[in-house]
């Protein structure tokens, strides 16, 4: 008998293009692509605009791009260690050095992803010289 295909639920990360301070973030998009391809076989990515106001009550009006991957609908939410949107999420967060990213879950639960969501700093030290494995 046929196994059956595991089912797969939209989810999707919205990531500015530009650093809080205005800083440009392109280089970063192709580490968070490659990283989205590698873990679910593909990743759709447009291009969007949004606001939003820090607890100061400064607006921001920013360009960003909204990735949207097909996942496992077992795949878990912020707590969970073993989520893999989880850990590309708190990626992009810390490479774009952001201090909130909006993550919508396959379950359909949205989640602004916060600074304390995001792992130690030698954990990127060890993504990043993982990229650099993979450039060579």
């Amino acid at each position: 008998m046929p196994k059956h295909p595991q089912k797969l639920r939209e989810a999707k990360i919205i990531f500015p293009l530009r650093t809080n301070a205005g800083r440009s973030l392109e280089n970063v998009l192709a580490s968070i692509t490659d990283r989205l391809h590698k873990a679910y076989g593909g990743v759709t990515w447009v291009q969007g605009r949004g606001a939003w106001r820090d607890d100061d009550g400064k607006l921001y009006v920013e360009s960003n791009v909204i990735f949207t991957v097909a996942v496992p609908e077992t795949e878990g939410a912020i707590g969970n260690e073993d989520c893999e949107l989880c850990r590309i999420a708190r990626f992009a967060m810390a490479a774009g050095e952001h201090t909130a990213l909006y993550v919508k879950f396959p379950d359909g639960e949205v989640q602004i992803l916060q600074a304390e969501h995001v792992l130690p700093d030698d954990y990127y030290e060890h993504l990043a010289a993982e990229d650099a494995r993979a450039a060579e």
